[in-house]
């Protein structure tokens, strides 16, 4: 999962889940940003889980 807070309560939020390890925080939301950790989350992914 990926996160990007515009509210500072959401912040908190999504503070808590990255904490958890459930999520990434997206610190832009520029669409080349939002790509690359989208590519980087899914190369993880697939070394994670898929053998």
């Amino acid at each position: 999962m990926i996160l990007f807070s515009q509210h500072s309560e959401q912040e908190i939020l999504e503070k808590r889940v990255v904490d958890l390890g459930a999520s990434i925080r997206l610190k832009k939301n520029k669409p080349e940003h939002i790509r690359y950790i989208i590519d980087k989350e899914n190369k993880l992914y697939d070394k994670k889980f898929r053998k």
